[in-house]
């Protein structure tokens, strides 16, 4: 029983390190975003060391975890988003996982299109401070944040509108996936049989996406 109240109790502690930090005190709609320094990106014909070097007219900034079912449904929404745009969108994903994984993931998706940041030091991350995932930014060609949303709620309508400046009237979906029950958000295949590693399986994600 002291066993478990222990490791209880020190899962706790982990969790809330994780989340420091992560406040809502970061960048927000209306703010000019500045040059970012990259210091990898996966998934790229050229090595970047500014995010300068991915952007177009208008930017999406998705920041995604492998682990966020929401964000891995959402790629095929952007996949074609950005076959429509590709001339004028830039979609830039950004993750704070390490870099084994991450090149894991996209080399387990054939056609995967996005570059991919690697934020393993939070540098980026910490900027923004994404409170959430799914968290998406929308930058026009100012750098500056035009929209705060998630991949998944991002139509072409929206796209359209964003592009021709009528930023007030951009439409995006209003369905979020996060609203639904954990067991059904996350995936059920690394969820443990263990319930008492299974609850701070849920408590991690939650803690994560808020």
């Amino acid at each position: 029983m002291k066993k478990t109240l222990l490791t209880v109790s020190l899962f706790f502690c982990f969790v809330s390190l994780q989340v420091k930090g992560y406040s809502q005190n970061g960048l927000k709609k209306g703010e000019v975003v500045q040059n970012l320094a990259i210091k990898k990106t996966l998934n790229s014909s050229t090595s970047q060391g500014a995010l300068k070097g991915l952007q177009k007219k208008l930017t999406i900034l998705d920041f995604f975890a492998t682990w966020c079912v929401p964000c891995v449904k959402a790629l095929p929404n952007l996949y074609a988003i950005q076959k429509k745009f590709s001339e004028s969108l830039g979609i830039v994903l950004i993750s704070t996982e390490d870099e084994q994984r991450l090149s894991k993931f996209i080399a387990a998706r054939p056609g995967f299109s996005f570059p991919l940041i690697v934020d393993a030091d939070q540098s980026i991350s910490k900027i923004f401070q994404p409170p959430s995932f799914p968290y998406t930014v929308v930058l026009n060609e100012k750098n500056e944040i035009i929209a705060v949303t998630d991949a998944g709620s991002i139509t072409e309508a929206g796209i359209t509108e964003w592009l021709s400046g009528k930023i007030q009237n951009a439409v995006v979906n209003t369905v979020v996936e996060k609203s639904k029950p954990l067991s059904v958000i996350m995936d059920s295949k690394k969820r443990s049989d263990n319930k008492m590693i299974a609850l701070s399986q849920d408590f991690m994600y939650a803690a994560k996406t808020g």
